[in-house]
């Protein structure tokens, strides 16, 4: 499963940057935040919709695929599309 993710994941990496909104690596300015009107009350991907809000705004965002950080590789969730959905539709190509 690890090589699975790993490999999917790296196939998103272009140069410096890649494409992957996580909420547990995420970190925005305050002023940003509020500018953007914060976290949209969503059932999933709300990090990922504050992200392309502070796009659009302007900001500059760094995605940096330098900075890992390790979470839960549950294939269950409260929640239907979020990151526990990605990780069991890995697991099914197993």
């Amino acid at each position: 499963m690890r090589r699975l993710f790993v490999s999917d994941y790296q196939s998103k990496v272009t140069g410096v940057t890649h494409d992957h909104i996580h909420g547990a690596n995420l970190g925005v300015s305050v002023a940003a935040y509020r500018f953007a009107g914060g976290f949209t009350p969503m059932a999933c991907s709300e990090d990922r919709d504050l992200w392309q809000r502070l796009q659009a705004a302007g900001f500059c965002l760094v995605a940096d695929p330098g900075l890992i950080v390790t979470t839960s590789a549950r294939t269950d969730s409260r929640t239907e599309g979020g990151f526990a959905t990605h990780m069991r539709e890995l697991a099914a190509h197993l």
